[in-house]
Formats: C-alpha cells, sequence, structure tokens
C-alpha cells in the first residue's frame, strides 16, 4: 500500500496520517522469513562454522576454471576465535581430497598462524602460488577478501585495498575428480581438515579477474546472479535448511556438513544499492523511490575508505527504542568505514522530498551497529529545518540508521501559511483544516535558521473539523531577508514545526514597488518562470545564488506596470541542487525565494 501528500491548487497540504503508513509497513512483511529460504535485499543471515568439524560441502565441484587463467573468489568474513583453530584454516577452498591438500586449483584462507588472509592457486605446469595480506584480522570484526588472478598477477584485496600481489602465468590447473569445493575448512584430512571458526557470507567465485572498481562497486551489495563472469554465488541466506543456494544459473547447491549448521544474523554491510569513495572525505546515498538521501561528512581525519549501502527491505528488527512509537521499516541506510583508524563523522539524514515526513518535529533518527545486533538506539540527531535535515556528529565506526517516528498521530493539518510586508509590518495568516488538542500556536522568526525569536502567541481551537483561519502580525520586521514559522504545542506539550517561509523588508516606501508573484515549476528542470507584479515601470536586477550564498548569475530586467512574465534562460545549465532567487529594485527593495534544481 502506498501514501501520498498530495498539494492542490488552493494551497492544500492533505497529511496523510502517518501512524498508518508505519503500522502497515510493520506488519506488511511480517511473514517473509516464512515464504522463503531466503532473505533478500539485505545481509540477512550467513553460515557460522564452529573450527572443528562443520562445513559446506557440495556434489558438483568441477568449477570449469581449467580452460583459463583467469579467476576471482571472494567472500565476507569474521573470525570468532582465531586462536582455537589449528595451523591454517580454510575460508573457500577447491583442493585434493584423496592424497595432498597443496594438491588442487585454489585457497583462499588464513595463513599458517591465522595472522593474515592468504590466497593460493595452481597453474598447469604444478607452480603453486599464494600471496597474503597486510591485514591481520580482529576477531569479531567483518573482512571483504578478493583473491584475483588475472593471468600475470597473483593479488589479494581487503575491503576493496590491494595489499601484495605477486608474479604468476599459466592456465589454471587441470581439474581432477578427487577435487573438492569446500567453504569452512578444506577438502584433505591433513590438519585435521583445517577448519575455520567464525562467520561467512556472500561468497562468490568468477572466471574472470575483476578489476578493484569491480570489487568495490560488489563488496556492499547483493548481486543479481547474472553478472558476466559469475560462476558461483552462494548468498547464505537460507533460514531453515542446511542446503545453501547456488544463486547462478548453474545451481551447484552445497550442504551444511559435518556438525550442526548454525545459521546466525550477518553483520556484513550488504544493501541493495551502495555507493563508495577511497580516499575522499565526503559520501551521499540517496533513495529514489523515498527521495530522501544519507551523507557522511566532516571526518575527524580521512578513512582509507567509505561505503554507504542502502537496504530496500524491512529490517530484522522493528522495535523501536524508548522514546519512539515505530521505526520505518521500508528501507534503512549503512555506513562502513575502511581502513585502521578510527575516524569520528557527522551523519545528515536528508529528508526534504520524502513525503511521509510532512512534520518533521514528529520525526527522528535511530542507528544500529548492524544488522546482528536486534536494538536500535536513538542518535539524538539535531532537527534543521532549514536544509530539512536530521543531523549528529561524533558518530564512529559502524551503524545503521533508519528514520523513527517518535509519536503517534499528527495533531493539525495545516491548510496553508504564508508571511508578507504590509506597511511597515509583516503580516502572517494560517489556516488549520482540522485540530486535535491544539492549545496555541507560536510565530517564530529566525535570520540563520539556528537561532528563532518568539513573534507572536496565538491560541489555538483545541479540536476542530473544519477550516479555521488565524493571524498574527511582526509589529518591527527587521531589514532584508526574515524566515518565519509556525510552532504548535498541544495541550500535553508536545509541540510540531511546519516549513519556513521567507520575507524580505525593506520599509515602507519600497514595499509596494513590486511583487514576485510566482516561481515555477518549482522544483525545476529545464526551464523556470518568474511572474513579477509591478507598481511601476522599473528595472530589476536578478541575482542567481547557489545554496551557500554565492552569486553564479547576474542579469537586468525591465518590468512594465502590471504583470510580468520572464523566462530564465539559463534554468538548464545549472547543476542539480539548492538556489536562491534574489531581485532588487532601484530603492534596494528586495526579496529571496529559494528554488530547487532537480
Amino acid at each position: 500500500m502506498k501514501t501520498n501528500t498530495r498539494t492542490n491548487t488552493d494551497g492544500r497540504l492533505e497529511l496523510v496520517t502517518v501512524i498508518t503508513f508505519f503500522i502497515i509497513l510493520f506488519f506488511v512483511t511480517i511473514f517473509s522469513d516464512k515464504a522463503s529460504a531466503q532473505v533478500n535485499g539485505n545481509s540477512g543471515h550467513c553460515r557460522q562454522f564452529d573450527g572443528s568439524s562443520t562445513s559446506v560441502t557440495f556434489s558438483n565441484n568441477d568449477m570449469n576454471l581449467e580452460s583459463g587463467n583467469t579467476m576471482t573468489v571472494t567472500c565476507w568474513v569474521k573470525s570468532i576465535n582465531s586462536a582455537s583453530e589449528g595451523n591454517w584454516a580454510n575460508l573457500v577452498t577447491l583442493n585434493n581430497s584423496a592424497s595432498n591438500g597443496d594438491d588442487g586449483q585454489f585457497w583462499l584462507q588464513h595463513s599458517q598462524l591465522n595472522t593474515v588472509f592468504e590466497f593460493a592457486v595452481k597453474n598447469n605446469a604444478g607452480t603453486r602460488n599464494y600471496i597474503q595480506s597486510v591485514t591481520n584480522p580482529t576477531d569479531g570484526v567483518w573482512y571483504h577478501v578478493a583473491g584475483v588472478y588475472d593471468g600475470s598477477y597473483l593479488k589479494i584485496y581487503v575491503n576493496g585495498v590491494m595489499e601484495a600481489q605477486t608474479s604468476m602465468t599459466g592456465t589454471i590447473n587441470s581439474f581432477l575428480s578427487t577435487y573438492a569445493l569446500n567453504f569452512g575448512q578444506w577438502a584433505y584430512n591433513g590438519d585435521s581438515y583445517r577448519h575455520f571458526n567464525g562467520d561467512i557470507d556472500e561468497v562468490t567465485i568468477w572466471n574472470v579477474a575483476l578489476t578493484q572498481t569491480q570489487i568495490r562497486t560488489y563488496m556492499c551489495q547483493s548481486l543479481q546472479g547474472t553478472e558476466s563472469g559469475l560462476i558461483g554465488y552462494w548468498r547464505m541466506n537460507e533460514t531453515n535448511s542446511n542446503k545453501v543456494y547456488d544463486m547462478t544459473s548453474n545451481a551447484r547447491t552445497g550442504k551444511a556438513s559435518g556438525g550442526s549448521s548454525t545459521i546466525v544474523w550477518s553483520g556484513a554491510p550488504i544493501g541493495n544499492a551502495s555507493i563508495y569513495t577511497y580516499g575522499g572525505s565526503k559520501l551521499s546515498l540517496s533513495n529514489p523511490t523515498y527521495g530522501d538521501s544519507l551523507v557522511v561528512n566532516n571526518f575527524s581525519s580521512t578513512p582509507t575508505g567509505i561505503q554507504i549501502y542502502r537496504i530496500d527491505t524491512t529490517p530484522n528488527t522493528t522495535v523501536p527504542p524508548s522514546g519512539y512509537t515505530a521505526v520505518a521499516n521500508n528501507y534503512y541506510y549503512g555506513v562502513f568505514l575502511i581502513g585502521s583508524t578510527s575516524p569520528t563523522y557527522e551523519v545528515n539524514y536528508y529528508y526534504k522530498s520524502n513525503p511521509v515526513v510532512t512534520a518533521p518535529s514528529y520525526f527522528g533518527l535511530v542507528k544500529r551497529n548492524d544488522n546482528s545486533v536486534l536494538t536500535w538506539t536513538d542518535v539524538a540527531a539535531t532537527l534543521n529545518t532549514m536544509i530539512y535535515a536530521f543531523q549528529k556528529t561524533g558518530q564512529s565506526g559502524r551503524n545503521e540508521y533508519v528514520p523513527a517516528l517518535t509519536r503517534g498521530g499528527l495533531p493539525i493539518k495545516l491548510a496553508s501559511f504564508n508571511a508578507q510586508p504590509e506597511g511597515n509590518q509583516v503580516d502572517i495568516n494560517w489556516v488549520t483544516a482540522t485540530e486535535v488538542d491544539n492549545k496555541y500556536f507560536t510565530v517564530e522568526r529566525t535570520t540563520d535558521g539556528i537561532n528563532y525569536d518568539a513573534i507572536a502567541i496565538v491560541n489555538g481551537a483545541g479540536n476542530s473539523d473544519h477550516d479555521i483561519s488565524y493571524s498574527a502580525v511582526d509589529p518591527n520586521p527587521l531589514e532584508g531577508t526574515a524566515y518565519y514559522r509556525l510552532r504548535q504545542t498541544d495541550f500535553d506539550g508536545n509541540t510540531q514545526v511546519f516549513p519556513i517561509v521567507a520575507v524580505t523588508f525593506s520599509g515602507f516606501e519600497n514595499v509596494n514597488s513590486y511583487n514576485l508573484a510566482n516561481v515555477y515549476p518549482n522544483p525545476f528542470r529545464n526551464n523556470l518562470t518568474l511572474n513579477i507584479e509591478s507598481a511601476k515601470s522599473q528595472q530589476l536586477t536578478i541575482n542567481i545564488m547557489n545554496g551557500n550564498g554565492m552569486e553564479v548569475d547576474t542579469y537586468t530586467i525591465n518590468c512594465s506596470t502590471g504583470s510580468n512574465t520572464f523566462e530564465y534562460g539559463k534554468a538548464n545549465m545549472l547543476a542539480g541542487g539548492i538556489y536562491f532567487i534574489c531581485i532588487i529594485d532601484a530603492n534596494g527593495l528586495k526579496t529571496v525565494q529559494k528554488i530547487v534544481k532537480q
């Protein structure tokens, strides 16, 4: 079921009840785990190996790699107790089960003392080459490991960073019937099968050499199973089966063997979509369905890499933290940092285009570390209505973020709100469509979007099911541009804040020189039209400024008395984002209108 916020031509905003939206989405996917063996779209579940007996084995072991000289194997892995493992511990390996564990095709594993990751490949000349990572994995931490052979070099990547390479040539060793593919151990009984103690998720095997860009692109998002060169893909998301399904058309189904098969919630950073930067200090990922976005910036030190991922499905827990009534359970975001340092950063959740967040003061931002954590906590983010964002500094490490509702139904449905100069004052008017337990309104004014002054307090109607008009006056308006907003307070003390409107005031003599009647469409793409009502024939200066207040264009227009329509001819040349149109007459009367380029 889909909810919408609809704007009619008379300016009335019909706010669809937010609590209904959350209740519907809260229950819509309750049955998903029972209906499917796979949990799609997020990291879901993974396989946990006990370090002594459990593994995943296959009946169809030939990956048909021997005809080429390129391959890639990747997985997400988290050690639980590497000290309890024997010498070596294998993650994903295709080797000889009969006579020699070092005979086979490839090995992705821990090193002999389980201190680094290692990738080895044997060629058709009988030469077995290996490469080891720089990273010394810490127990309890998730790592993405990729081994690549491109026909000239053997390479190993950890979290998208190539840590080592060594020369190697030749086609991959021919497959023998005694070779076997295994997860969590190798096939040979030597060294007690080299069992791994920890979690493995999202295993892929390719017959092509992935580039660093491809590894970074794929590592934090689930694949389709049809990617070029992908010959095996095990999401490990089964919830009630000892089978491990291959998501490619090759259908190599594995079997959990040896001991009891343990399925646990995975903490690997995986979503439906992801974006990354390596060496950058700011990153943003948007949601095209709901029009919001998550941005991380203001790092205390630049991390090696940043990945943001978005999960377009219900979290595995939707129980809200204390002080909240519901968690948005149709999507959420995650942040994964790469590097040995632990910088702090600022998280920004931009809600402006989200049709659900119509009353931002009734929402907040909650978080958890990853999908394996079944408790959400309050971020205690600051609401910034000037930029339509929830913001919080001092964040660190792995986190997943989701908007949440702080309390039940909305007490006010606002039909209109406007403010305009009139003589030597500013008149403020608004109309409510319905009211529930409405005690009073506060009209607030600001120039910086941070500090607000109370201009007037107007008593509310309490409860109403019909239109009611209200008004207030700012008897001492500020010169230049100021912003007005409406704050509503319930009888129980809860408040609701509505979006701001801008007013430019330049004294009595200039108030009626002209009026910017309309700017449309807003948001705009390639065309932007200004409708100006002018009290006389005059020349006006038009300044276009970006969201930081920097001028990007300026020109003059000639207005005649009455209605004037002008097309801004450079609209298609502006980059997407927030802008301001500033109109100034000969006496200095200034009007500012915010516009958005899509």
